[in-house]
């Protein structure tokens, strides 16, 4: 499938760049510019939209998927493979510092 060119007839060159440039096109249609009634306001703030949490509500609660069941073994320890990532790097520290305090006086 090939690309059409533009043609030179439709073609807008693009603007200096001043500043700010919006990449919306402002919202003034009527939904965009409807003044709410504070009755309004405040049903659309005390909704039960699912995904949006609302600490203002009082009524915040975890979905029972993300509590941490209490069931399984728990362990405070760092991983093992952690603990050997930072014995490797201090001891790569040490070695490139020993190395540098054996290099000879700059004459």
């Amino acid at each position: 499938m090939a690309m059409k060119k533009p043609s030179l007839d439709t073609f807008k060159p693009r603007r200096a760049h001043k500043g700010w440039y919006r990449l919306r096109r402002p919202q003034n249609g009527p939904e965009a510019t409807k003044q709410y009634t504070p009755e309004e306001v405040h049903g659309l703030a005390h909704a039960k939209a699912a995904g949006i949490i609302r600490p203002d509500t009082g009524d915040l609660h975890v979905p029972a998927d993300l509590i941490e069941s209490g069931g399984g073994k728990q362990v405070n320890a760092p991983p093992r493979v952690m603990l050997v990532i930072i014995a490797l790097a201090l001891i790569f520290i040490a070695i490139i510092t020993y190395f540098v305090s054996q290099m000879p006086p700059k004459t």
